[in-house]
């Protein structure tokens, strides 16, 4: 099989993370954070130092406890949206390819009207110079919240801009970063912009299990916990505590997983096999030449690794069956969970066939890809 569904959940890991996964109850294994037999404590410490790993690699080295640990973005996400006391929909500005990790906790806020949105270009990608004027207009905006890289079609946001932007025009907005499709492939840079939360997922491109995610927080104080409960740390207080990570890791935490995550991150490969540009060239053959209709970046510079594609005949469910079918080729199909994105990119009523990569896929597959898709559009 050619694994072409990465923004899903990235295969294969590293070797490491199996071999873990196999032997990690032939020793006894207790709960991080209270347990202090050996093999506990080790693992314990693979997580601390995951918390390390992941803000180095947001750019907020040295804030390692400011990194806490859930089971996905998603909830991440809700974390800060649930968490800013009284948040109105109206008080939120967003990227106009957000996920439904962002747009169903904030449909479910109350308020007036919808959030508010970038201005965009025809690729999805906010409009900077449109957005300059629109932030000086704005007032009243407590949230914004930027998807870092569409999983719909690979559009990377300038999201450097963008938050210099906001600071400027909306001093007192604090800035969400969805960086589940992103890493490792951009920089937040998160200390250097003043970033106030970025949420991490495991799965996808950090090679680490499902189940795993993790949010950066700024100021622990800016928002409440989402769920409490024991942590391990002062239990003979009721009230929150403010210590760091354990305010926000109420309970037992997923230390099979995360340790694991660990692993994935220690074993990740540190560059791709196809360069961004020869992943854009290819994206841009697939337009000149074949009948598809292409959703990606409008630039190679923006274009992460991922993209969509809609036969001009034919359902994305037929094609990306026939091609797992046919030639053993895995994609995905559908709305992706963002239904925004397609309504932007003008592909809600059809959904899309989408191809994305991870640091493991070759040349030679994205050469079978094509001779795929050739063979198909001619039979339709």
């Amino acid at each position: 099989m050619i694994y072409f569904d990465n923004a899903s959940t990235s295969y294969p890991k590293p070797p490491g993370v199996a071999c873990h996964l196999s032997h990690i109850y032939d020793e006894p294994l207790g709960s991080y954070g209270r347990s202090r037999d050996t093999h506990t404590l080790e693992l314990s410490t693979m997580v601390e130092e995951l918390r390390d790993l992941l803000a180095a690699l947001i750019g907020a080295e040295g804030q390692g406890s400011h990194i806490i640990f859930t089971k996905n973005a998603t909830e991440a996400i809700n974390t800060v949206i649930r968490g800013l006391d009284g948040l109105r929909k109206e008080e939120v500005l967003i990227s106009p390819l957000e996920h439904n990790a962002v747009m169903r906790p904030l449909d479910a806020l109350e308020g007036t009207h919808a959030p508010w949105m970038f201005p965009f270009n025809p690729d999805g990608c906010i409009n900077i110079e449109q957005s300059t004027q629109f932030l000086s207009q704005l007032k009243g905006i407590r949230l914004c919240v930027l998807n870092a890289m569409s999983n719909l079609n690979g559009v990377i946001q300038p999201i450097h801009e963008v938050s210099a932007l906001v600071k400027k025009y909306l001093p007192n907005c604090l800035i969400l970063i969805d960086g589940a499709q992103a890493l490792p492939n951009i920089d937040v840079e998160a200390e250097r912009r003043e970033i106030d939360f970025v949420a991490i997922t495991g799965h996808k491109g950090l090679m680490g299990p499902v189940g795993t995610g993790a949010l950066f927080i700024r100021d622990p104080k800016s928002i409440v916990p989402l769920i409490r409960g024991g942590n391990g740390y002062h239990s003979e207080q009721l009230s929150d505590t403010g210590h760091m990570p354990e305010r926000f890791e109420a309970g037992t935490i997923n230390l099979l997983g995360l340790s694991t995550w660990y692993i994935g991150m220690k074993e990740r490969p540190q560059q791709p096999l196809i360069s961004q540009a020869e992943f854009y060239r290819f994206i841009q053959r697939i337009r000149g030449e074949l009948p598809y209709k292409v959703l990606c970046a409008d630039s190679v510079e923006r274009q992460g690794p991922v993209f969509s594609l809609l036969p001009v005949r034919g359902s994305a469910e037929r094609l990306s069956d026939e091609l797992y079918y046919n030639y053993g080729i895995a994609t995905r199909f559908g709305l992706h969970c963002a239904a925004i994105a397609h309504r932007t990119l003008g592909t809600l009523q059809t959904g899309a066939t989408r191809i994305s990569l991870s640091r493991y896929n070759t040349p030679d597959e994205l050469d079978t890809l094509f001779e795929a898709l050739t063979t198909l559009s001619k039979r339709h």
